[in-house]
Parts: structure tokens; C-alpha cells; sequence
């Protein structure tokens, strides 16, 4: 094997390796508050496992969504005052909000009653909502080799988010 074919058979494993495959369902879940979340599925091909696989809810009302497509992404540690070192995976994306700014897309963990912004999170559903998300997220990272502020990632999306 050429040296060009290793290289680009090793880019294929590592992109297989460190993809996050996320596929809008159809069901949705209000909590207390009165904000509908869509649920989803995540899957992780794991490094020692073979695959790590979440449900996930996503905010749907009007909030910002990604549109199907893979996208490049990474972990990284929040800076923002509201949530201060929590660690979550951006995407890059060029969408924009109804006042003309990139929107925030994140993946990160949720706790209840579940306040999301257009991002996704992890975990496993129940008649409460989402369950163990932090570990779930927690879990995630180590399927994907560890976390490691600024680690690329693959962010692949599936299905398109229901009128609402």
C-alpha cells in the first residue's frame, strides 16, 4: 500500500471514529414550562466499543436548528457566564438568526425541567423527559477517544425539524 492510500484509509477510520450521528425523530415532549422539545437518537462509533447510542431532545419552539448535512465541529469548554466550563461539542454552520447573527448550536448535557436554546442534548428518555444527561454526554466524549478542548469531530444530521 502507497503511502497516499495509508493516509487515506487512516482518514477514513478516524472520521468513522469521531462522528456524532444525530437523527431527528418524530415524537415530541413538553416539560413544565411549557417548552416543546423534538426527540431524537445519537449514536457514537466507540473506540472500544461498538457503538454508544443516546436519545436526545432538541428545542423546537422557533429556536435555531441545523439543517441535515455533516458538519464540522468541535469539543470545546463554554465560556459563557451562564454556564462557565461546562464542556459541549459546536458545529461550525453559516446559519443565521431573525436578527442576521450565526446562531449558537451546541451539544451539551441538560438538566430538568430542560432548557435548551437550538441545541441537543443526550440521554435517555423517560415520562420525565431526559435522563442522565450529564453522564450520557460524559460517556459520549469517551467513545469519541476522550475529551479534549478543541478535538475535531464530525457532526452528522439527519431529518428535518417539524413545522411548529
Amino acid at each position: 500500500m502507497s503511502g497516499n492510500q495509508k493516509s487515506y484509509l487512516e482518514s477514513a477510520v478516524n472520521a468513522a471514529l469521531h462522528t456524532i450521528h444525530y437523527s431527528r425523530g418524530t415524537r415530541t415532549w413538553t416539560n413544565r414550562n411549557k417548552q416543546t422539545y423534538l426527540r431524537g437518537i445519537m449514536v457514537v462509533r466507540g473506540m472500544h466499543v461498538d457503538y454508544v447510542t443516546y436519545d436526545t431532545i432538541e428545542r423546537m419552539d422557533g429556536t435555531v436548528w441545523l439543517k441535515p448535512g455533516v458538519y464540522n465541529a468541535a469539543m470545546e469548554i463554554s465560556v459563557d457566564q451562564r454556564n462557565p466550563g461546562r464542556r459541549q461539542v459546536r458545529p461550525v454552520h453559516s446559519q443565521r438568526n431573525n436578527q442576521g447573527r450565526i446562531c449558537n448550536f451546541l451539544i451539551h448535557a441538560s438538566a430538568p425541567p430542560h432548557f435548551l436554546e437550538g441545541c441537543v442534548a443526550p440521554g435517555y428518555e423517560s415520562a420525565r423527559g431526559l435522563e442522565a444527561s450529564p453522564s450520557s454526554l460524559e460517556t459520549l466524549f469517551l467513545a469519541l477517544g476522550g475529551f479534549e478542548a478543541g478535538k475535531p469531530v464530525l457532526f452528522n444530521v439527519s431529518g428535518v425539524m417539524p413545522a411548529n
